[in-house]
């Protein structure tokens, strides 16, 4: 008997083929986070919508950092490109593996684009010591001059006053290739896929750190004013720049946690203050049902692997209702034009309040289970500044969370010893006694709960849809859903 697949479901590892959701980038023409105007060069009309550059990036182990110099990213339509960012911003793609991150944000005229264009002046793979001081660092050649074009299967629609994020995942592991030919060189052939965001998130968990505006009820403002991602601690938007000013949904079940580590209600949010959210993005108007995971991925290929999937991984998880149930578009139902400002919505699962830096993110490896007491021991990966071997008791707080890479909320069950994963808290260091994380959340390295990863070659792919696998135990029969997305890599 064959086993059905769901189009959730990615393999890894496949000789021949690969069922996953991703788009190879290659290189192609044309020509501080500064967001693009849309003007010049884009779609002719007044009218226009707002679009969101979100960045994220798969794990590897490879590499202790990779530092993308991200110059440009251009939308291309009919009558030329349209330009989403343009400046000079040094990101660590590695401290992207466990979260995606807000990155450039323009108004651009409406219209159908079908290309975007990114443009990288330099990419650094950088292996670091204890103490996380460079060690060894090489610069892989670009192609096209750092010019990749990503050709995406379905084309970006935008709309009058619509909202529309597009989150670029890049796939570090599978993008460098090391050729042993003489030269001793590496090469950079870009593999990223794509993810329109505009009915709904899920996927991966958003991080925006930024200043507290106006506080509502259940939500607040949050103007981003610094990339967490990138590599000095200055701010990367100014105050003026309100087109990376978020709205903020909090509910219930929203864990919201002082500069000390401690739980704490809406009402320790204040205006003027800093605070980082995490939680899933997408345009201002959607539902507060994103909080639930959608399969919505548009994946697409800028090579010429000629796919020829039929599925569709659209889908509408919510309606555009306002989650309090009034009918007025701003909560306080007063005219301060927060509509026009507050250009996309994160639905919160933790915010940590306090400015940079207050909040240690670790990456490590889980040493024990979860204790009665909700307490395990952490093992601090290198080159955080630790020394070797540098234990600390994680203590999960009241309202922290649990969750996957992939943005699926898990029990204290999942975190056990061996388990790594990246994890956020207040580090209190102690003499006479153990160094102590006030977790409040965990974002683990493991595979969504009731998936089962295949790895092995493809013998036959039958055209009713039902591929012979050659694993490492066995030849495994399995049955292939339309809907399943199918990419050569």
């Amino acid at each position: 008997m064959c086993e059905q697949r769901k189009n959730r479901f990615a393999w890894r590892g496949i000789a021949a083929a690969a069922i996953a959701l991703m788009l190879a980038g290659c290189g192609g023409g044309g020509s501080g986070a500064d967001g693009g105007t849309g003007a010049g060069g884009g779609l002719t009309g007044v009218a226009q919508g707002t679009v969101g550059i979100v960045i994220t990036d798969h794990p590897t182990d490879r590499f202790d950092q990779v530092r993308a110099t991200i110059t440009q990213i251009e939308l291309i339509g009919d009558d030329g490109p349209v330009t989403i960012f343009t400046g000079r911003e040094v990101v660590d793609l590695k401290r992207l593996a466990s979260y995606s991150e807000l990155f450039a944000v323009a108004d651009v005229d409406v219209g159908t684009y079908d290309k975007i264009r990114l443009t990288v002046a330099d990419l650094e793979l950088v292996n670091v010591d204890e103490d996380g001081m460079d060690a060894e660092s090489v610069h892989p050649k670009l192609p096209a001059n750092g010019k990749i074009d990503l050709n995406p299967r379905r084309d970006f629609v935008v709309t009058e006053d619509g909202n529309l994020l597009i989150e670029m995942d890049f796939d570090i592991e599978k993008s460098f290739k090391y050729h042993e030919d003489g030269s001793d060189t590496w090469h950079f052939r870009p593999v990223v896929f794509v993810r329109v965001l505009t009915e709904g998130a899920g996927g991966r968990l958003a991080r925006v750190y930024g200043q507290i505006g106006r506080v509502d009820t259940d939500r607040f403002e949050l103007c981003q004013r610094e990339l967490m991602s990138d590599l000095d601690d200055d701010s990367d938007f100014d105050e003026s720049d309100d087109k990376h000013c978020v709205r903020v949904m909090t509910t219930s079940e929203t864990g919201i946690f002082s500069p000390a580590g401690d739980p704490v209600g809406i009402d320790a949010i204040v205006t003027g203050n800093f605070a980082t959210a995490v939680g899933f993005m997408s345009g201002r108007d959607d539902s507060i049902t994103m909080l639930s995971t959608t399969s919505s991925d548009d994946d697409s290929d800028s090579g010429n692997d000629n796919d020829e999937d039929s599925g569709s991984n659209s889908s509408d998880s919510g309606d555009d209702t306002d989650s309090d149930g009034d009918s007025d578009s701003d909560s306080d139902s007063d005219s301060d034009g927060d509509s026009d400002r507050d250009r996309f919505a994160l639905a919160a699962v933790v915010v940590e309040l306090g400015e940079a830096g207050t909040y240690a993110n670790l990456k490590g490896m889980a040493m024990s289970s979860v204790d009665a007491d909700r307490r395990f021991e952490l093992l601090i990966g290198s080159g955080q500044g630790f020394g070797d071997a540098s234990m600390v008791t994680a203590q999960l707080q009241d309202g922290a969370k649990i969750y996957s890479r992939r943005g699926v909320r898990l029990d204290d069950g999942a975190i056990a010893d061996g388990v790594n994963g990246a994890f956020d808290g207040v580090l209190m260091l102690a003499n006479d006694a153990p160094d102590l994380l006030k977790t409040v959340l965990a974002i683990l390295d493991v595979d969504i709960d009731g998936e089962e990863v295949l790895r092995g070659e493809v013998l036959t792919a039958g055209a009713d849809r039902r591929l012979m696998v050659a694993t490492t135990t066995a030849d495994r029969c399995v049955d292939v859903p339309l809907d399943t997305d199918i990419f050569m890599v």
